[in-house]
């Protein structure tokens, strides 16, 4: 059987594609690829790709997944394949599926500490964006989460974060949002996929910093970070909603008025009536 990085190139030369073609708006350098195809070993340790990143690069080419697993599974542990699957279901929003998986995973006791709390992140993600966590599991998984500077790139980290904010200390909120803003002002340079989850982390905190914690810290770092998303039907909405606070912080309730009333007109009328700050009062 083929190993991850001998079937990656083989679906890749099956396209005709160079490697900058193939990982083409993934948060992968051409090098760090190349190390991943060729099985490069560094430090006594192969290069490697994580499950999000892997099937990320399948989907944006076209690669049927079950059978590109197929064609490796001799190579691929148990435990990588429930962390496989684990990134598949999440992706496609198959809960029941997640939840399958997170059984398997919690009673494996070959399985990784992180890789158990990722499948408790991901399933109460997919159940309610994490709302039914009880705070002392929040409180175990963040201690793991949080201990490196790492954490701002690992996607159930920043996760956890953008849906714990009303239930966090205000110093360490603070803390962590630096952190976010620090790794991420140049938002421009990283995939898609980032930069919704990103994007979403900053509306979040802006409207928790305003309205939950009273305070300012990073909330102008945080919407200029998303005035400079793209101006597409992706972002669209939330940079509407970027403006609109925008417009709270400068006492503009005239375009807030108007911003609120636009979004009720195009069926975002839920959204609008949570935007109901009226500064004349």
């Amino acid at each position: 059987m083929l190993n991850i990085g001998q079937v990656l190139k083989e679906e890749r030369l099956a396209q005709n594609k160079t490697q900058r073609e193939w990982i083409k708006n993934i948060h992968l350098s051409v090098s760090r690829y190349s190390e991943i195809e060729n099985g490069i070993i560094k430090n006594g340790k192969k290069a490697d790709i994580d499950s999000e990143q892997l099937i990320l690069l399948l989907k944006n080419n076209n690669v049927d997944i079950m059978e590109f697993f197929s064609k490796l599974q001799d190579d691929v542990s148990l435990t990588d394949e429930l962390s496989l699957e684990l990134s598949q279901s999440f992706n496609s929003g198959d809960i029941k599926k997640a939840n399958e998986i997170k059984n398997k995973i919690l009673t494996d006791p070959e399985v990784s500490l992180g890789l158990k709390y990722r499948a408790i992140l991901v399933t109460a993600e997919l159940k309610d964006h994490m709302a039914s966590l009880d705070q002392n599991t929040i409180d175990e998984i963040s201690n793991y989460l949080y201990k490196s500077n790492d954490w701002v790139k690992n996607k159930e980290a920043l996760i956890l974060f953008g849906n714990s904010m009303p239930r966090m200390n205000q110093s360490i909120l603070q803390r962590r949002m630096k952190q976010i803003i620090k790794e991420y002002a140049d938002i421009s340079r990283f995939p898609d996929s980032v930069q919704r989850r990103i994007s979403t982390i900053c509306i979040n905190y802006v409207f928790n910093a305003i309205f939950v914690y009273k305070m300012g810290t990073y909330v102008r770092k945080s919407l200029d970070l998303i005035e400079s998303l793209p101006a597409n039907d992706v972002y669209g909405l939330k940079k509407l909603v970027g403006q609109y606070y925008a417009d709270y912080l400068k006492g503009d309730q005239k375009h807030m008025t108007e911003l609120k009333d636009l979004l009720a007109r195009c069926g975002y009328t839920s959204l609008a009536n949570r935007l109901s700050f009226d500064i004349s009062k």
